[in-house]
C-alpha cells in the first residue's frame, strides 16, 4: 500500500483505532500508544452500537493517561454516533 495512503497518530493524547479497517479505508495506526487491557493483558475493545465497526482506545506508551477506558469509550461512541446522524463513514483513527 502507498505511504500516502498510510495513517498515524503520532500525537500524545488517546486514540481509537478501528480494527476492522478495509483497504479503502487506508491504513490507520498509533505507533506510539499501547491499548488498554483487562486483568489478564487481554486488548479492550469497543464495537459501535450502531454497526460493526470495532475499535482499540489506546493511550501513550510513555505518558500514559488519567482517563478510564470506559470514560474514552463513552467519549468515542459519541462521536461515532455523530458519524450515523450525519451519514458518514467511521473513521479508521479517531483522537479522543
Amino acid at each position: 500500500m502507498p505511504d500516502q495512503e498510510k495513517i498515524e497518530f503520532l500525537e500524545l493524547g488517546e486514540v481509537a483505532v478501528r480494527i476492522d479497517q478495509t483497504a479503502g479505508d487506508g491504513v490507520a495506526s498509533a505507533p506510539e500508544h499501547v491499548p488498554f487491557t483487562d486483568e489478564d493483558e487481554n486488548a479492550l475493545s469497543h464495537k459501535c452500537l450502531d454497526c460493526e465497526a470495532i475499535y482499540l482506545i489506546g493511550h501513550s506508551r510513555i505518558h500514559g493517561t488519567k482517563r478510564s477506558f470506559e470514560d474514552l469509550r463513552d467519549q468515542l461512541q459519541l462521536r461515532l454516533e455523530e458519524d450515523h446522524v450525519a451519514g458518514r463513514q467511521h473513521r479508521s483513527l479517531v483522537p479522543l
